[in-house]
């Protein structure tokens, strides 16, 4: 007894290679091992495997530094929406934009699932709902900027590194064509672009910062450097743990279900989303196993495909400190709601609360009550799925509960005003 103890505490190194171990026994091993454990599970032979190619690409930057012109740059002017039937790229980014591009590189092909964020100040609180590692991020910045820990690139920086510490990211920077954009101060920008990464490095803020390219956005598609920037997608693309591990097959057939399940929704009127009993009856369909089921929605929630938020397990941190978590009824069914498309929950759901001006008539004094949700900003929802949004957008501090109202009343709108919710006026 005493020699197998020895034995489990110092097992530092298990390599299972070269056997059957499926795609789903391997992610439940992954996840219960203990983490000074390293687990080598490679060349499996699985039938009906295929080879995971997507990686996602979240785009950040201010209004107007160039963010969709250079997508459709990467994507040689083709661009292909994930979410074709729901919306289509505007010149200016409302909310979020969620676009395919596929990327080639000598003999190999990678799509790219692309998140183009809004880089409004009223959006900016709605990115926390999305913001994941797993996920190249191109942040982009204006070389017109003087570049300091007071620029918008520090606080691109900053507010991507709160939310996913050691991101993998590629920094572009933009409007290189303007006059004032100097043999001088190209090299004086560079310098400072090192200077400003070193400061935020020694108070912690630090990045995998895989590349750097300088690029003219609007006029991108055949710019000198837009392979540059190819090449560096492609090379932090592969450095994704998941990208090229081999899939079961299936998962690329449930994923396909749902999104046909999402365009049958939109061309009904209703909207794109599902219980999770509705999401094991399909996958049932495709002689899946609930635990097999449970594996592939996580990573279709990490490559951006669904919106799926487990609140029910309130010991968590995220959930803990968040009173409105109530009644428990709401709780567990919270658990049940999952979002075929991000984009239309980000220009629905999100979008319809947060960019509400306090001249609509509806919100008053930052006050809103759950008729209004109902009637306005969530028009044609079922309304018990209405209060379940209230729960989560309580949890992401975008709605909050005034202090003696019951549950699903009145809440505070944080962001109507620019001044905190505390001194708003609250109305009885």
């Amino acid at each position: 007894m005493l020699n197998a103890q020895k034995l489990y505490y110092s097992l530092a190194i298990g390599s299972l290679a070269e056997n059957r171990i499926g795609y789903v026994e391997e992610t439940v091993l992954r996840h219960s091992i203990h983490p000074t454990l390293e687990l080598y599970i490679v060349n499996q032979r699985r039938s009906g495997s295929v080879r995971c190619q997507e990686v996602r690409v979240v785009v950040l930057g201010d209004p107007s530094v160039g963010k969709t012109s250079l997508v459709r740059g990467i994507a040689d002017g083709y661009v292909r929406q994930a979410f074709s039937n729901i919306f289509s790229i505007a010149n200016s980014t409302d909310g979020i934009d969620i676009s395919t591009v596929v990327l080639r590189e000598k003999d190999e092909s990678m799509i790219l699932i692309v998140w183009d964020f809004a880089g409004q100040e009223v959006y900016l609180v709605s990115h926390q709902f999305f913001l994941r590692e797993r996920t190249v991020y191109l942040v982009l910045f204006d070389v017109r900027e003087d570049l300091s820990l007071n620029s918008r690139l520090a606080f691109w920086l900053r507010s991507l590194h709160a939310c996913v510490p050691n991101a993998d990211i590629i920094l572009v920077g933009t409007h290189i064509d303007h006059p004032s954009y100097t043999s001088e101060r190209q090299q004086a920008q560079r310098q400072n672009l090192a200077n400003l990464l070193s400061t935020l490095k020694e108070s912690s803020v630090s990045f995998n910062v895989r590349s750097t390219v300088y690029i003219n956005a609007r006029n991108s598609t055949g710019a000198p450097s837009m392979p540059d920037l190819k090449t560096a997608l492609f090379q932090a693309g592969q450095k994704m743990p998941f990208y090229n591990q081999p899939l079961d097959s299936r998962y690329l057939e449930l994923r396909d279900s749902l999104r046909k399940r999402a365009d049958q929704l939109v061309a009904q009127n209703k909207p794109p989303l599902c219980r999770w009993h509705e999401v094991v009856e399909l996958g049932q369909s495709h002689d899946l196993t609930e635990q097999a089921i449970d594996a592939f929605m996580e990573l279709l929630r990490f490559q951006g495909w669904v919106v799926f938020h487990r609140l029910a397990n309130s010991a968590t941190p995220d959930t803990s400190n968040v009173p409105a978590l109530q009644p428990a009824t709401l709780l567990a069914s919270m658990n049940d709601i999952v979002i075929l498309s991000p984009q239309w929950f980000t220009k629905t759901v999100l979008t319809g609360v947060i960019t509400q001006k306090p001249k609509d008539r509806w919100v008053k004094d930052g006050i809103v009550t759950r008729k209004d949700l109902l009637r306005n900003a969530w028009k044609g929802i079922d309304s018990a799925i209405c209060d379940q949004f209230v729960l989560l957008l309580q949890r992401y501090e975008l709605l909050y509960k005034i202090d003696g109202d019951q549950p699903g009343t009145r809440f505070w709108h944080s962001l109507c005003h620019p001044f905190v919710p505390a001194s708003l006026q609250i109305r009885p």
